[in-house]
């Protein structure tokens, strides 16, 4: 401020943004009281005056003059205002950088001669200049060449920024009034939309799409947005936009197959021919990317069971572009409505796919078991097997209720499980239901009872291949990495007679699992060390450790130490964290997309748990879990089967509303 006020002085401040013009009535050195054109008395921080002048012949008491006064004040101010060129200004300095006072910057625009109506014009002018000169609240830094162009270049994007916003705005009222109007505003409109029904309030250019939905005259709301781009058909009605949210990614790169890290087969020369066992893949039948089979025959009152797992590893050297595709995508992503595997189909449903027929390269896993379900030894090789039948877990349910080859396998198998559990293993089974849409882009719904006899079977062939991996890495030093449990509750046996409420609650009550380089015990499973090589072109870890399991029993040195193992594990945890997020959320878009039509009716559930009026019930027709509100004068206890109501949801927001009647 260039000027010590009085009573009576001109002053100007800002307010909102905007140049205020005022009288000084009164000043207390910290704060100045001010009278405004409107008749308004404020109390200011005397800071907040940009400019003051003397100005005689007030009356405070007459409040027509001090209107008048004030009104001339001004006139005076924005009329000079509307001569200055702050250019001109800023080029009569020489372009030399410095700091000014508004009576300074005036003398240069006006001469030697301006005084104080021509300061306080050059406030006016550069209110809002921000190309040649920077106000700090008292003076004006005049910007050095290099910052002005800066601030050209940056006021000629917020300028076609402004102008896009504008076509935007009017392109997207006139859509949603029932114009039809194609063009690249269209394009650049979509853009914005589908950004916002992404990711809401985080999108990256959320400003300027709130400003154009605000223009439009719409809501700032992702649903919003997303109706609209389902009118315009950049999105179609189920469109899957936690795929984007979550970084996900569904196309592979072009050429990716053809590169040179894609080997015909690492260790074709050292394989053993395994082709003349009857070895049987076991998936559901819509499975695609079989990466696992068995098989057995009689061993000294035993059983010597083989499980073979595609050798991925012999097939994509570390660090190759398919390799680090892998690595980003990090496992195989499993929705109601598509699939988006790790591998390309090339690969994970044709050249690695253990089909029927194919010779296939395999890491092996071979278990001697006793009759008492014991292990008598273990042998792990690199082999080449072809698959002799594909079976279902129908088949082999049906083979092993008929007393079948497969009921003395599922015989002694259900041993070595009973060993586990007496070891501490939780046997406890918990019913999942599963949402599959047909090609009608119906919704399916099934439970799939986790302990049928063939998928115990098959499971505790994959935990038998796992676990003695496990030791043979662990035993010879090995660097891996083992999936770790904590000790909780134990469960002896299958325990099947604990209530569905009681074995969800117990669920949430386990330790979670977690990946080290160390071996230590998997609580769970009841094991002492655990590894997963079973899933490789599923899983990238899988991946990871077939490869170091596959040059040892080559002879070879390991392919990561242990420092790179921990790096590639906490590398991948964030990637399998969103892709389960995506999973569960889209599972539960399309159950939400089903119960839909049910809003207002009464569901039965079961009461898991209790915490003063909040509850968290089961929905029991559908297996989800929810919390639901309770009238003020009820109490429901854990285990009770009960009716809510359902009064809202939401599949787009993933939102459900319930209460306890």
């Amino acid at each position: 401020m260039d000027h010590i006020m009085d009573i009576g002085s001109l002053v100007l401040f800002f307010e909102h943004g905007n140049l205020v013009c005022g009288v000084c009535a009164g000043d207390a050195g910290a704060y100045v009281t001010v009278v405004c054109a409107d008749g308004r008395r404020l109390s200011l921080p005397a800071q907040r005056i940009v400019h003051a002048q003397p100005s005689a012949g007030i009356d405070f008491a007459d409040a027509r003059r001090i209107r008048d006064h004030i009104a001339a004040a001004g006139q005076r101010h924005k009329l000079l205002a509307a001569s200055i060129n702050p250019q001109e200004i800023w080029a009569a300095l020489a372009a030399k950088p410095g700091v000014y006072t508004s009576r300074e910057l005036a003398r240069a625009a006006f001469g030697d001669t301006a005084g104080h109506d021509h300061a306080a014009a050059v406030v006016h002018a550069l209110q809002h200049e921000r190309t040649y000169f920077k106000f700090n609240g008292e003076r004006y830094c005049a910007l050095d060449p290099a910052q002005v162009e800066q601030a050209r270049l940056r006021a000629a994007q917020e300028s076609a920024l402004g102008a896009e916003i504008e076509q935007c705005a009017d392109w997207l009222h006139g859509f949603v009034n029932g114009q039809e109007i194609d063009g690249p505003v269209g394009r650049v409109c979509a853009g914005y939309l589908r950004q916002f029904a992404v990711f809401g309030n985080a999108a990256p250019q959320s400003g300027t799409i709130r400003s154009i939905l605000k223009r439009a005259g719409l809501a700032p709301e992702r649903r919003e947005c997303f109706s609209v781009l389902v009118s315009m058909g950049a999105c179609s009605p189920d469109e899957n936009l936690l795929l984007e949210r979550h970084g996900v990614v569904r196309a592979w790169p072009p050429d990716i197959l053809s590169e040179p890290g894609l080997t015909d087969d690492a260790f074709a020369a050292r394989r053993v021919d395994e082709r003349a066992l009857e070895i049987y893949s076991i998936d559901d039948p819509a499975t695609r990317d079989i990466d696992d089979a068995v098989s057995f025959e009689p061993e000294g009152g035993g059983l010597r069971i083989g499980i073979h797992i595609t050798d991925a590893a012999s097939q994509l050297s570390p660090g190759c572009a398919l390799d680090r595709e892998a690595s980003r995508r990090g496992t195989s992503v499993y929705l109601p409505e598509e699939t988006l595997p790790m591998l390309p189909p090339e690969l994970s449903e044709k050249r690695l796919s253990l089909l029927a027929g194919q010779e296939r390269p395999v890491l092996s896993v071979f278990v001697s078991l006793a009759g008492d379900g014991s292990v008598r030894g273990c042998v792990l090789q690199l082999g080449t097997i072809r698959v002799a039948r594909r079976l279902s877990y129908q088949n082999v349910d049906d083979d092993i209720r008929s007393g079948g080859g497969f009921k003395r396998l599922h015989e002694v198998l259900m041993r070595a499980r009973d060993a586990r559990l007496a070891a501490g293993a939780s046997g406890m089974t918990i019913p999942e239901l599963q949402v599959k849409i047909d090609r009608d882009r119906q919704v399916e719904f099934s439970v799939r009872e986790r302990e049928t006899p063939a998928q115990a079977l098959v499971a505790e062939c994959m935990i038998l291949a796992n676990y003695n991996a496990a030791l043979f890495l662990r035993d010879r030093g090995v660097p891996a990495l083992y999936r770790t449990q904590k000790p909780g509750r134990a469960f002896a046996g299958l325990r099947r007679d604990l209530p569905l409420s009681e074995r969800v609650r117990l669920r949430h009550s386990f330790s979670r699992t977690v990946i080290e380089t160390r071996p230590r015990s998997h609580a769970g499973l009841g094991l002492d060390c655990y590894c997963s090589i079973t899933s490789p072109m599923r899983k990238y870890l899988d991946l990871v450790m077939q490869r170091q399991l596959a040059a040892v029993l080559q002879g070879c040195e390991p392919v990561y130490t242990c420092d790179q193992l921990r790096d590639i594990a906490a590398a991948l945890q964030p990637v399998l964290t969103r892709a389960a997020l995506v999973e569960n959320e889209r599972r539960r878009y399309w159950l939400f997309k089903t119960m839909e039509p049910l809003r207002g009716c009464m569901l039965p559930a079961l009461v898991l748990s209790r915490r003063k009026k909040h509850y968290t019930v089961l929905l029991t027709d559908y297996l989800f879990e929810a919390g639901a509100e309770a009238p003020e004068d009820t109490t429901y206890e854990p285990g009770r089967d009960v009716q809510v109501l359902l009064r809202d949801i939401d599949p787009f927001e993933g939102s459900i509303s319930l209460c306890l009647v």
